[in-house]
């Protein structure tokens, strides 16, 4: 589009709000949330026959930003130390110019669940310019192992059950590969017997073993000091420590460093290692696989964070949130604005999922795009100690991703799912959260289903009194926010409607509901019983999440039924 037209020279682009990158936009969160300020929240599994009657489980635990931004320091330098010999040179990643192609470019690939190892991971990666490959939790193997071999990442990090089905599948394909034998013109006229007809040789195919069971020099590798996991023996050498010393209680696993290969395996690095079968292991061993725990590979990065932190920082405190983002612009592996953020495969409409590149100046482009709206009071604002997500969707869409990015850029607080969609509602009147970015299916099914179904229902009230003034609450409430009056109506909301609130923690604010059209009729019904705020929006991977999303225009009129005008960060050509 030429460079005179007005509406492009308006877009906002990813400097407009000082915060050129994700890594940036976490640095953001933490000075305002300060140190001590929640950041990543979950609660533990439990089980349920064992459970007290009547109550609602376990309170969510909570990780301060301080937290966080340790966890991620020892992350990042611990993959720096197993990346090295293939994609990281002696002072970080080799070359990040744009020139560069995108697949020689250091890489993670996370396939796991949602859940705080992922966010944590995921910014360790972009802490250090480390592109990141989002692979869908609930793939085959099969498919998953096509996206790992595409992107040829130094590192996969997933669960133990991923790993189980990935090493399962990479086994049967060592052992036994099917391959095509060239059939001539009298194979394809000669008829098979019935007794072969069904057997692969009768088809002029054959069974053949790829390679040998691992030999006895598998077993004399050099293991782990932690969990003893095999680091590529063969081509393995070892490599003196260069980080300071450590207790022996605290010392780092030895790193064995592989020389470079024309197609070297990925290390796998678990998040829960405690579920991984001995089965699964053996298997994984036979195929020279190099695995580690989530847990060593901080434990091997941590000596080496604090060989690095300089020690011209004011106060001499580098840890000190006051001095955080000084000490994180001094990283000379820090991404820039034109730095490959992620990777990530979107199921598409047909077909295997498709590959989407996208930069840390797309992401923080739209961060800047949604900061202008709610400076602009057209956008629900949230301060920081008010900002509480509820996080449930999968992390490897962009929605979520770009969800979180925000919240973590406001220095709010985001508290996961259980991941048990009974106990979603539960862990909603737990977190009392004020924000929720969700899907019109959600809101239906999980809320309005289960929490309002009884609208329409006057049999379960105590009392024709009761069922009469809830229906004149919510009939009420409509036509109060169709004529502009707002979400809260004090005296329907303080002694009619307060415990429907409750019921999701009494706290909630605004609601974003995506990725399809939301019936007009639930989000009248659900504004006007939570006395909440509902946004809708379009979006996609290629525009990094939101596209469109509907906003305050001053006219206080209730906005539903549509997505609302493009982000001031998106330019959308219309036929």
């Amino acid at each position: 589009m030429p460079s005179d037209n007005s509406s492009h020279q308006n877009l906002l682009g990813p400097d407009d709000d000082g915060v050129p990158t994700l890594w940036d936009s976490f640095l953001k969160g933490y000075s305002l949330a300060g140190g001590s300020g929640n950041c990543i929240g979950t609660r533990l599994i439990w089980d349920h026959s064992s459970a007290p009657a009547g109550q609602p489980g376990p309170e969510y635990q909570w990780l301060s930003y301080a937290q966080v931004l340790a966890r991620i320091r020892d992350i990042s330098a611990g993959l720096i130390e197993l990346f090295r010999p293939a994609d990281v040179g002696p002072s970080g990643p080799a070359d990040h110019s744009d020139s560069q192609d995108v697949l020689d470019r250091p890489r993670v690939a996370l396939w796991c669940p949602s859940s705080p190892c992922w966010t944590i991971s995921e910014y360790a990666a972009y802490r250090n310019s480390i592109t990141v490959v989002s692979i869908n939790d609930q793939l085959p193997a099969q498919a998953a192992s096509k996206i790992i071999q595409d992107t040829h990442p130094g590192a996969v990090i997933l669960s133990a059950h991923n790993f189980q089905r990935l090493a399962g599948y990479q086994d049967h394909q060592r052992r036994y590969q099917i391959t095509s034998s060239r059939i001539d013109a009298c194979d394809l006229e000669s008829t098979p017997s019935p007794r072969s007809a069904g057997s692969p040789s009768a088809h002029g195919l054959k069974r053949t073993p790829l390679c040998e069971a691992a030999g006895p020099n598998a077993s004399e590798a050099v293991v782990s000091s932690v969990t003893r996991h095999n680091r590529r023996p063969s081509q393995s050498t070892r490599v003196p420590q260069t980080s300071p010393p450590t207790s022996s209680s605290s010392a780092a696993p030895q790193v064995v460093r592989p020389q470079r290969t024309s197609d070297p395996q990925p290390i796998y690095i678990l998040t829960d290692p405690l579920q991984l079968s001995s089965r699964t292991r053996s298997i994984a061993l036979q195929l020279r696989w190099s695995f580690y725990s989530l847990e060593e590979v901080a434990r091997i990065g941590h000596p080496h964070i604090l060989a690095s932190l300089p020690t011209d920082t004011p106060d001499h405190q580098p840890f000190e949130p006051h001095n955080v983002v000084h000490v994180e612009k001094l990283n000379p592996l820090r991404p820039g604005s034109e730095t490959l953020a992620g990777i990530i495969y979107s199921s598409g409409t047909t077909g295997d999922p498709k590959p989407c590149v996208l930069s840390h100046s797309n992401f923080a482009a739209t961060l800047a795009a949604f900061n202008a709206l709610v400076r602009q009071e057209r956008l629900r604002d949230l301060h920081t100690q008010d900002l509480v997500q509820f996080s449930y969707l999968p992390l490897h869409h962009i929605y979520e991703k770009q969800t979180q990015a925000w919240v973590m850029n406001q220095g709010g607080s985001i508290g996961f799912s259980s991941l048990e969609g009974p106990r979603f509602v539960s862990d909603l009147s737990l977190l009392k959260p004020t924000f929720l970015a969700t899907t019109p299916s959600f809101l239906t099914h999980q809320i309005l289903d289960r929490r309002l179904q009884f609208l329409n229902n006057f049999s379960s009230f105590k009392s024709p009194v009761e069922s009469y003034l809830l229906n004149k609450a919510i009939e009420s409430k409509l036509v109060m926010l169709k004529a502009g009056f707002g979400e809260q109506i004090w005296l329907w909301d303080r002694f009619v409607l307060g415990y429907l609130r409750d019921q999701l923690g009494g706290r909630l604010k605004w609601i974003v509901s995506g990725t399809s059209p939301l019936s007009k009729h639930v989000a009248e019904l659900l504004s006007a019983s939570l006395s909440v705020k509902i946004t809708e929006g379009y979006g996609l991977t290629e525009t990094c999440g939101a596209a469109c999303i509907t906003v305050e225009d001053g006219s206080h009129e209730f906005q539903v039924g549509h997505v609302g005008p493009p982000l001031p960060c998106c330019e959308i050509k219309w036929n």
